[in-house]
């Protein structure tokens, strides 16, 4: 498996150094790299891709990340890519937090629980900068969607933080 960088269409998205673990259904399923280590799992829209890179920079990438800098492994992950309900499901009975972002017109960006999945959208419960749990769920169509993120830091050490005195549900 090559680390690659998938590049993003649009001039506000992100680039993603990644390993591409699987595609299909409209999604890539990638594991991040961020600052030579691995950071959990993300599937990125792939309306919002204009090509994968594999060139000398990521090449060296590799070599650094082969090199021992790294404490982890790239892992599979089983999702059901082609099947947004099944795929959204999965999510949702993970029991992890989540990150649901539109990152093209609005910027809007969500952490917390997937509440009830639908055939054109998921209801989603989040918290504020705070951890508080806001009472109202919002709804987000998968169309919006251009990246899902799950088991990396971030969301790991939220979940960490409300569980040992936060309000998680």
């Amino acid at each position: 498996m090559k680390a690659v960088t998938l590049m993003r269409s649009g001039q506000d998205l992100p680039n993603e150094h990644c390993y591409v673990l699987a595609r299909g259904g409209g999604w890539f399923l990638i594991q991040k790299i961020s600052e030579f280590h691995l950071d959990g799992f993300s599937l990125i829209a792939e309306h919002t891709v204009e090509r994968i890179r594999y060139n000398k920079f990521d090449k060296k990438l590799e070599q650094i990340l082969v090199f021992g800098v790294v404490d982890k492994k790239v892992q599979s992950y089983e999702l059901s890519l082609n099947d947004n309900i099944r795929l959204f499901v999965q999510l949702m009975n993970s029991g992890q937090l989540i990150s649901l972002e539109d990152e093209a017109d609005d910027g809007r960006y969500v952490i917390g629980k997937i509440r009830k999945v639908q055939k054109k959208q998921v209801s989603f419960q989040h918290f504020d900068a705070a951890g508080k749990w806001f009472k109202r769920n919002t709804v987000f169509e998968y169309s919006e969607m251009t990246k899902v993120s799950f088991g990396g830091e971030y969301e790991i050490m939220w979940q960490r933080y409300l569980e040992e005195g936060g309000e998680l549900l």
